[in-house]
């Protein structure tokens, strides 16, 4: 009886062994992220490497910066203040237009560097953290 009961749980802890290097594994990836984004956006905000465009009502800024071929920076301000109210990181071609509409301003056309005006709730606390 014993050994039927150590059987039957050794599944559980293999198991239980696989969801924490799984665990482990996506909290390193995730850190190194961040790490790579945090050293990106200080090389932009150190050389001012940002390109201002107003929106044509000037109640928005947005600020783009390229720090390689790949990756881009965007940040969204009210026109009045410096306060940032989106932050958007992407990887890609370089953008080849911007488009303000009444809602929305767009950076080359693909949803993922679409931001909503005013942005959502998610994108004024993520434009929060450093």
């Amino acid at each position: 009886m014993d050994r039927e009961a150590a059987m039957t749980r050794a599944p559980l802890k293999t198991s239980t062994f696989i969801a924490a290097v799984l665990a482990t594994v996506v909290a390193l990836g995730t850190t190194f992220l961040c790490a790579v984004d945090l050293s990106a956006r200080r090389w932009i905000i150190e050389h001012n490497a940002f390109e201002a465009f107003a929106s044509p009502d000037g109640r928005y800024r947005l600020e783009h910066a390229v720090t390689s071929p790949d990756f881009h920076w965007m940040r969204l301000y009210h026109g009045d203040n410096n306060e940032v109210i989106a932050d958007r990181r992407f990887w890609g071609e370089v953008p080849y237009r911007i488009d303000w509409y009444e809602k929305a301003v767009s950076v080359g056309g693909a949803d993922e560097l679409t931001i909503s005006l005013p942005p959502h709730w998610w994108e004024r606390w993520t434009a929060k953290l450093p």
